[in-house]
């Protein structure tokens, strides 16, 4: 089924959440859960036991991981005297990955330009980050009641086919199956079998086709009251039922006042997507909650003044090495890592350094000299007919 653009924005006026809590407000839907459904919830917990439910980052590249995990050994016990001695290592990874757990904050979708509470996107959002609807705006948690949905297990099937969009009455079913009834300021989860079919027939592009709930869902969940939408892939189906759409977020928009908790492989024991959860001795399909986004800082202080560079920046020289690759402050440092692992180790410090002159906001970025361990030897050592082994310095 399609519908038209028209069709959709009556849809979207008719679930808007828009000034219900204040011009200013930059919640949304997490003002549903109150301190007393949040006692509600806590008094859920009978076996006590946490349950992780966040997806095991990974470094491999693939069409649903084209940004991997970076990470490093920024420090390593080897070779350092003294005592103690210390590891520490480093981790690098674009957030909204998706095969990363994460939360869609109210200021990641805009639908003709405006974010939630009618607020100028490009006004509010920049190349320094988001002055409004950041994930700061529940950055001391989000604990309420979490209601899982299993739709393959309700459906009898493996996983929710790619393209198939979850309709209400379906919801309704499965949460009647397992004894729930989902209600006002809960955190629903509906698992699709996304990872069970990734496993079993492997990886493809969830932004061209992915199953999830249906665009008629959105009134339904208005309706409940729902705080938190989360699932183990996309929340909504993909491709979009709105006709003349080529944004990726086909039907996003409707639902842009309820933070999504992208969770992954929400299957056996080891439910993947949320950082906590606790389930209650009644079930697995009520349960305590517990989100906790990460806490950084996303814009420049108020008051200071931004101002366009006059030239473009760049470095000049080699950036520092790893300690892990190769000895620091020592001229002619010997690689440390093993011959068949050298050429991943400088790639990963290329990497390193790439983030490290995003951070600083260079413009034009360097490899950092990561691969060669002399400013002129590095040149020299390509030439035929140069003894290395008689060299002085």
């Amino acid at each position: 089924m399609t519908i038209s653009r028209e069709e959709f924005d009556q849809i979207f006026t008719a679930i808007s959440n828009w000034g219900r809590w204040g011009q200013d407000d930059q919640r949304g839907t997490l003002n549903l859960i109150t301190p007393k459904r949040v006692s509600a919830a806590t008094a859920l917990v009978r076996r006590g036991r946490s349950v992780s439910l966040s997806y095991l980052l990974s470094k491999a590249a693939d069409i649903d991981n084209p940004k991997p995990m970076l990470h490093y050994m920024s420090r390593l016990t080897l070779g350092v005297s003294g005592e103690p001695t210390m590891n520490e290592d480093f981790i690098g990874l674009d957030y909204h990955g998706k095969l990363v757990t994460h939360v869609d904050a109210l200021c990641h979708v805009a639908y003709s330009g405006r974010l939630y509470n009618d607020v100028e996107s490009l006004r509010v959002v920049t190349g320094a980050g988001a002055t409004f609807g950041a994930v700061t705006s529940f950055e001391d948690g989000i604990v309420s009641r979490g209601v899982l949905l299993d739709m393959p297990r309700h459906l009898g099937v493996d996983w929710v086919e790619p393209g198939l969009g979850l309709a209400p009455v379906q919801l309704e079913a499965a949460a009647s199956s397992e004894g729930v009834v989902v209600g006002e300021g809960d955190v629903l989860l509906v698992r699709t079998g996304h990872a069970v079919r990734r496993s079993k027939l492997g990886p493809w592009n969830p932004d061209q086709i992915s199953a999830g709930v249906d665009l008629s869902c959105f009134p339904w969940l208005h309706a409940r009251g729902v705080a938190v939408l989360g699932s183990d892939a996309d929340t909504d189906a993909r491709p979009s039922p709105v006709r003349a759409r080529g944004d990726r977020h086909g039907h996003a928009a409707p639902r842009q006042y309820e933070p999504r908790p992208a969770l992954r492989d929400l299957h056996g024991r080891g439910p993947l997507g949320v950082p906590v959860c606790h389930r209650a001795a009644a079930g697995p399909w009520r349960h305590r909650l517990a989100y906790q986004p990460a806490r950084h800082l996303l814009s420049r202080e108020p008051g200071v003044r931004m101002t366009a560079a006059l030239l473009a920046t760049t470095i000049a020289g080699s950036l520092p090495k790893p300690a892990w690759l190769a000895r620091p402050a020592t001229l002619w440092a010997p690689w440390l890592l093993a011959p068949e692992l050298l050429a991943e180790g400088q790639r990963d410090a290329v990497l390193a350094a790439l983030k490290e002159q995003e951070a600083a906001e260079i413009d034009v970025v360097t490899d950092g000299e990561q691969s060669r361990q002399h400013f002129v030897h590095g040149f020299l050592e390509h030439i035929q007919g140069i003894d290395f082994s008689r060299r002085s310095h």
